[in-house]
């Protein structure tokens, strides 16, 4: 299984936090991608954000909505690349 099939799977089991860790660990190793690490960094911390809120009652679904999106689209611009060699 590709790493970036098994962090969309992670995301579809709601398994944020891993998918988050995979993929800044998938990215730290890839050369030329250092925009998506950074993009992945800031999805980390938007998801420890949404935690705190979320454990104060404020967290809302479109926040972490939005964080689901942009790991995956993260995913997709890595497989994009890959296939372009």
């Amino acid at each position: 299984m590709s790493d970036t099939k098994r962090i969309r799977e992670l995301i579809g089991e709601n398994e944020m936090e891993i998918a988050i860790r995979l993929t800044i660990e998938l990215l730290e190793k890839k050369t030329g991608s250092a925009d998506l690490l950074d993009s992945a960094i800031l999805q980390k911390s938007r998801w420890v954000e949404y935690k705190r809120k979320n454990i104060s009652g404020l967290g809302e679904d479109k926040e972490i909505n939005g964080i689901r999106a942009a790991v995956l689209n993260i995913c997709r611009e890595l497989d994009h690349r890959a296939e372009k060699g």
